[in-house]
């Protein structure tokens, strides 16, 4: 089981990643005039729609500089923890 611990937290953090930079699937599935998208809206959809569709560069780009900001605080928090649960032999 100790030899499974590395491949364990990579998949952890590639999940984490690509679940916070969920859009083409939601989009797909919503559609671009459904009612439901304020429900399903997601921080990369809100980043299209600001961007994209409403021509908001700046705010587009304030939105997806916190998403990185998001997401490298919590890979480096994942990168703290590792050093608890993961052994290398």
């Amino acid at each position: 089981m100790p030899l499974l611990t590395p491949t364990t937290f990579f998949v952890t953090v590639i999940t984490i990643i690509n679940s916070l930079q969920a859009f083409d699937l939601i989009y797909l599935m919503v559609g671009k005039d459904s009612p439901a998208i304020p429900a399903s809206e997601t921080v990369v959809y809100l980043f299209y729609s600001k961007g994209i569709l409403q021509g908001q560069g700046g705010y587009a780009s304030a939105i997806a500089f916190v998403l990185l900001a998001l997401i490298l605080v919590i890979t480096l928090f994942q990168f703290r923890m590792q050093r608890r649960w993961v052994h290398y032999v």
